[in-house]
């Protein structure tokens, strides 16, 4: 017998052929056996030394050249390094499936019909592989497997051939589980908002034996003390955790009570409160529940208390009973109103005040209409549409002051003169009412304001150093000078021209004579303008300009701020004072 370049595999007599080989020999040069007999084994010979020794033909049941096994690859997603991982709260597993030779490589080729075995805690999980050798186990039940636990996956072939087991690593990924408890706390006391786990009912995981499992406020210390500061119904957030560190939030409601009071089947919170007379005694019973319910006013709630269930029945009337009878509204007075819940009952006291009135503040040009600019980059406007109610009688200026204080209102605003808070006009249909109390009637409480045109700033011209010259030299501003000028312009009929002198002109420091040159502005048509003693026009606002206009006079190219040397200057330091003006042009 000759063989040449072959794979090599041998099978027992005992296996007749099936399954794994009992021998493989990979990529043999050659082996020949010169002759047989029926008793003993025939000396082989091989360019392969381990075959030569070990080859029995006498003891085989099957020779040939079929040397791969089945091998069984769990998708990628379960891959985690060198290590196949499912997570205990999956519900599917799957792969492929293909074949290697003894070096490693693998064939590409799949194996259909395969027998797939899962086995895990006891368990014994099968299926078959499709025909393009993918397999899947469904409907997993893994949630009760410890992390750490090692499970294995194999595969038999049709032709019987075993792949190697694949060991799987079950990572705890399933978060324990419990109650939220309803937490019933007095006023000023923390005795109940202390420990996380008094808020947690019925814990368990898995996995993670009960009296391990690990409770964390998830809500901080500070925000469990301001609920104990005030009556009223609030959550607290509980972190339940198990070993491996899975977590469940657990939200707990809180009754923060008074210390007197006893809560079982029932809860109220809500607040005393002010209503305008005339918007109470217009409305019908169930109005008046709807303000009481209002968060502008009563703020009312009630709760049903079921177990550790905490129900909101505000909004069903059977429920949350208010009682408005016997009672004679006068303004000026208040009312005890009686509202229960099952056994639990609370007063919300109720005052009638005068009748409200729509305040309209305005901040308008002088003699105008007009709203003032809040934002004289943009030219934003100041709102004039919003509406305040306020009291009639009230002091007015006592109510700006507050609004000032909460926000609401702002005075005073760059580029405009000043106005005190008394500086109002209350305007009443189109007429002033002289007045400091709220009027009864709607109306516009007025501040006007006057314009400004002025410098917001204005620059210090530097054009650095330079050589004395034997010829008309021309220089720009260096790039450390300034040459922004800002105009604040918020007059409603002028525009600015802006006016640029030299009173003393241009003198050496030391010496205080004069230089020998001028300073010129170059528009960007390149208009010369030569800057002297006088006055020179340089620019004009534009109409696209907002009313804080920055304007650079560095220019670019040849315009802009330029300084003309003549032959003739000494060495030295020169400055000048430049005065920068601005002069009213009516508006076009």
């Amino acid at each position: 017998m000759n063989i040449k370049n072959s794979n090599i595999a041998v099978w027992d007599k005992s296996r007749k052929g099936i399954g794994n080989p009992n021998d493989i020999w990979q990529d043999v040069d050659w082996m020949m056996i010169r002759g047989f007999t029926n008793s003993g084994n025939p000396k082989a010979m091989s360019s392969n030394n381990d075959l030569a020794n070990r080859f029995t033909i006498n003891n085989y049941s099957r020779i040939s050249n079929d040397i791969k096994l089945p091998i069984i690859i769990p998708d990628e997603e379960f891959q985690v390094g060198n290590t196949v991982v499912l997570k205990n709260n999956a519900t599917s597993f799957y792969g492929s499936t293909d074949y290697y030779l003894p070096d490693g490589s693998l064939v590409g080729q799949a194996a259909p019909g395969a027998a797939v075995l899962f086995e895990l805690a006891g368990r014994k999980y099968t299926t078959v592989t499709d025909s393009n050798g993918n397999w899947r186990f469904n409907n997993l039940d893994i949630t009760s497997v410890s992390g750490g636990t090692y499970g294995q996956l194999s595969m038999i072939d049709q032709d019987k051939r075993i792949s190697k087991i694949v060991p799987v690593l079950i990572e705890d990924k399933v978060p324990p589980t419990g109650d939220p408890r309803l937490i019933k706390a007095k006023k000023g006391d923390m005795t109940n908002l202390t420990d996380p786990k008094y808020a947690v009912l019925n814990s368990k995981d898995e996995t993670t034996p009960t009296n391990q499992l690990i409770y964390e406020y998830v809500t901080s210390l500070e925000d469990r003390q301001k609920m104990v500061s005030e009556v009223g119904t609030y959550e607290v957030e509980v972190k339940l955790s198990d070993l491996a560190g899975n977590y469940t939030i657990i939200k707990a409601p809180v009754i923060v009570h008074e210390p007197p009071e006893v809560i079982t089947d029932g809860f109220i919170t809500g607040k005393d409160f002010e209503i305008d007379f005339d918007t109470w005694v217009s409305a019908n019973d169930a109005g008046k529940r709807q303000l009481m319910i209002s968060e502008e006013y009563g703020n009312l709630r009630g709760f049903e208390i079921t177990g550790q269930n905490l129900i909101d029945i505000t909004n069903i009337p059977s429920k949350l009973g208010i009682n408005f009878s016997g009672h004679n509204w006068e303004p000026k007075k208040t009312y005890p109103i009686t509202v229960k819940v099952k056994s639990y009952t609370k007063v919300i006291r109720v005052t009638l005040v005068p009748a409200e009135v729509e305040m309209n503040p305005n901040q308008v040009y002088s003699g105008t209409i007009t709203p003032i600019y809040i934002d004289l980059t943009n030219n934003a406007k100041v709102d004039n549409s919003k509406i305040e109610k306020v009291k009639i009688g009230d002091d007015l200026e006592t109510i700006v002051n507050q609004m000032i204080t909460d926000k609401k209102m702002t005075l005073n605003y760059t580029g405009y003169g000043e106005v005190k808070v008394k500086d109002y006009k209350v305007i009443v249909n189109g007429n002033e009412l002289k007045t400091s109390v709220v009027p009864d009637q709607n109306f516009q409480l007025v501040y006007n304001y006057t314009g400004q045109m002025k410098f917001a700033s204005a620059p210090n011209l530097d054009f650095g150093k330079i050589e004395t010259s034997q010829k008309q030299e021309s220089y720009k501003l260096v790039s450390t000078s300034e040459s922004d000028v800002s105009v604040i312009n918020t007059l409603l009929n002028d525009n600015w021209n802006l006016q640029v002198s030299l009173p003393q002109g241009i003198k050496n420091k030391k010496t205080q004579e004069e230089f020998i040159g001028q300073l010129v502005y170059f528009d960007s048509a390149g208009k010369e303008t030569v800057i002297d003693k006088y006055g020179k026009k340089i620019m004009e606002q534009k109409p696209e300009m907002m009313s804080l206009s920055k304007v650079d006079v560095r220019g670019s190219g040849k315009s802009g701020m330029t300084l003309k040397q003549e032959i003739g200057n000494s060495n030295g330091d020169y400055e000048g004072e430049l005065i920068w003006s601005l002069e009213d042009s009516p508006k076009p």
